[in-house]
């Protein structure tokens, strides 16, 4: 059982870690989000808001937070 996510320190990969597929999805929204900040050139507050405005629209939609994220990214290309 091995640390794969060294920004989130308690996931690993074994399927029976707690918590992990919950880190799993959480650095995989973390990762596409980095990415719309690096295609669309934000930082700081932009990217903050960005953020914000997935998490609400993954909240507030039938998609999820990292979809949102990912129609983010394929806007910002």
């Amino acid at each position: 059982m091995g640390l794969v996510y060294p920004k989130y320190p308690h996931a690993c990969e074994d399927p029976l870690c707690p918590g992990g597929r919950t880190y799993r999805k959480l650095a995989a929204f973390d990762q596409t989000m980095r990415q719309v900040g690096a295609v669309a050139d934000m930082t700081g507050a932009s990217m903050k808001e960005m953020t914000k405005l997935a998490m609400d629209m993954g909240a507030k939609t039938s998609f999820s937070a990292q979809q949102a994220a990912a129609a983010m990214l394929e806007l910002s290309k």
